[in-house]
């Protein structure tokens, strides 16, 4: 709530990683500090790409059906991520008058890709920032792209060259695998939801190494993710009533084929 542009870590195949910018957001925009400030809150999105923005308004909106609105922006040809996962956010600003920006960029295959993305991308969030400086710009991009030396410094950079005042920004990375081994080894994995990194930076942590690289997996062979225990306060309501018998049968059945033992 004290910063002006706040980058969230997306692991892509990950349902958790798409429900922190709505845990967050929720306790944001319940807060009174928050509410007496009056500032709109735009989450940008790396689903979308800055081309797009004229349909997702129509989505949103309901001027644009859903089967429409994916077939109009390519959804399965330029991203292809459960799409379920990423509507919930969509249904969430919805209800809490949350703007969208498609903050994707596009740029020709070549050397130093993912530096010209990024690139391109800070232009976006630069230009949205400098229309709007007072709102709370929160941006849900892939965990490499908020890096300290990606987006955060190209985003500052090109805030600079506009003659923009500096940001207050803030990085929430997500589930670590380097801190989650640190915390096991101490054992306090199951116990810490949150490692402050620095006063600009913070992990969540919400699973292990194991359930990221299965959800990967999964979304590879065209599985149902595989869902993992968790705090009451991070589940959607139903979520503890879930039957896992098809999950664990699945599971079974795998351990016994790689062993070459009856099920």
């Amino acid at each position: 709530a004290a910063s002006d542009v706040v980058y969230i870590g997306d692991y892509h195949t990950l349902r958790q990683a798409q429900k922190i910018p709505i845990r967050l957001l929720e306790t944001v925009l319940t807060h009174p500090d928050f509410a007496v400030q009056h500032r709109p809150v735009v989450l940008g999105l790396e689903m979308f790409r800055a081309t797009d923005q004229g349909k997702v308004e129509a989505y949103i909106e309901g001027r644009l059906p859903e089967s429409d609105f994916l077939a109009a922006i390519d959804y399965v040809g330029t991203w292809g991520f459960p799409w379920v996962h990423y509507r919930t956010l969509l249904e969430f600003a919805k209800k809490h008058g949350v703007r969208i920006l498609a903050a994707n960029a596009e740029v020709p295959p070549g050397k130093n890709r993912l530096a010209r993305r990024d690139a391109a991308v800070a232009d976006v969030i630069a230009c949205a920032h400098a229309a709007d400086p007072k709102a709370l710009f929160v941006f849900l991009f892939g965990d490499l792209h908020v890096a300290e030396s990606h987006l955060p410094s190209r985003v500052d950079e090109a805030l600079a060259r506009k003659g923009a005042p500096p940001v207050r920004r803030l990085v929430v990375y997500q589930n670590e695998e380097s801190i989650y081994w640190q915390l096991a080894e101490a054992g306090h994995e199951q116990k810490v939801d949150v490692v402050k990194v620095n006063e600009r930076a913070y992990v969540v942590m919400n699973a292990t190494p194991l359930h990221k690289l299965q959800s990967y997996l999964n979304w590879q062979d065209h599985h149902e993710e595989l869902h993992c225990r968790m705090h009451p306060n991070w589940c959607e309501v139903g979520e503890d009533e879930i039957d896992f018998t098809g999950q664990v049968t699945e599971l079974i059945r795998s351990i016994c084929g790689f062993l070459e033992l009856p099920v």
